[in-house]
């Protein structure tokens, strides 16, 4: 965060008044930047979701109402689908949604309770969509790995603290999902890909 503050400290004195100042922050509060710049109404939160084409547009206490909607529009003429947060909420909504169902399904595993693919599997049953693991190797582990971290001290909820440590076992071993060629699956053709995948074979 003392990074992002300084970053935008010195990004607003560099640019016109009329330029608008946004984060792509994945889980970090944006009110802290907010409070630290001499014109908060221009700031806001314009956080890409690398899996859809949803964009989430997040006010921080002062963003202006009108910089919310020129960041809508800009989000909607390239081709994006805009989803407006009216308060400064750490990790949006999204995916505070499908970091939960990654936390759930860690602890699973790292519990002892199933393994990676039969979680995997029962999801891609239930849901035609990627499955937790197979999508934590897509964003990459070392960003799950970070994205835990800071909301299990935020929150101090220890299950995520340890959802945090079992995938930093994975990522400690150089195994960060797609981008290295290995994480909880091995890349390319990863297993989950197989048609035979649900049914176990």
């Amino acid at each position: 965060m003392e990074l992002k503050l300084k970053f935008y400290a010195d990004l607003e004195s560099r640019v016109p008044d009329t330029t608008l100042l946004t984060t792509n922050t994945s889980s970090l509060p944006i009110t802290p930047i907010s409070e630290a710049l001499e014109k908060p109404e221009r700031f806001a939160a314009f956080h890409f979701n690398g899996i859809t084409r949803l964009v989430d547009v997040m006010s921080a206490p002062d963003t202006a109402p009108e910089m919310l909607t020129r960041l809508e529009k800009f989000a909607r003429a390239i081709k994006l689908i805009p989803i407006t947060l009216k308060k400064d909420v750490p990790a949006y909504l999204a995916n505070n949604i499908v970091i939960a169902r990654m936390q759930e399904a860690l602890l699973l595993v790292s519990n002892g309770c199933a393994s990676i693919e039969d979680v995997d599997r029962s999801m891609g049953l239930v849901q035609d969509y990627i499955p937790p693991f197979a999508q934590m190797d897509r964003v990459g582990l070392d960003v799950i790995r970070d994205i835990l971290l800071e909301r299990g001290q935020r929150t101090g909820d220890q299950s995520t603290v340890e959802a945090a440590a079992f995938v930093a076992t994975y990522v400690e071993s150089g195994k960060l999902g797609t981008k290295s060629g290995k994480g909880f699956y091995s890349y390319p053709n990863p297993s989950w890909e197989n048609e035979a995948f649900l049914e176990g074979l």
